[in-house]
């Protein structure tokens, strides 16, 4: 019975469906990897693309007439330079299991390279086998990965 409550109590804890490992992120190097790590991993294309140089996927989104209005994470791939963003919501612990996972392998494999700002955001980002930089940020009960494609 300890057992089964137990189960119970971390079933919540675990995400299902969004990208999970470092080994997701170094297969994209084109849009098209992009899109097919995206649809393998659960996300769902938009169906309001609000501007042509960003594609968005959503994870179990909820739309309204005009916009999505709720989603457990994002990717956007930012088309004029390659860049591409994955967004991990917190769950109720703060805590997002596979953006953990992920973060932890960069900083065991890679090497700290410098911090890049990205709007609001500052991305600690990191020199890996990629020919970018992976960078690292939690804002607001969401994290965010994002490759800067090498210029």
């Amino acid at each position: 019975m300890k057992k089964l409550i137990l189960l119970l109590l971390f079933i919540p804890l675990i995400s299902f469906g969004q990208v999970n490992s470092y080994t997701d992120l170094q297969k994209i190097n084109s849009l098209e990897q992009f899109k097919r790590i995206a649809i393998e991993n659960g996300y769902e294309k938009s169906k309001y693309q609000n501007d042509v140089n960003i594609v968005e996927y959503y994870l179990n989104p909820s739309f309204n007439d005009e916009e999505v209005t709720n989603a457990d994470g994002a990717a956007f791939y930012y088309v004029d330079n390659k860049d591409f963003r994955f967004v991990f919501k917190e769950n109720f612990l703060g805590v997002n299991i596979e953006y953990d996972d992920i973060y932890d392998s960069v900083k065991k494999d890679c090497r700290f390279f410098d911090i890049i700002p990205r709007k609001n955001l500052e991305f600690a980002t990191y020199s890996c086998v990629l020919k970018g930089k992976l960078g690292f940020v939690e804002e607001e009960g969401f994290r965010y990965i994002h490759y800067f494609a090498e210029r």
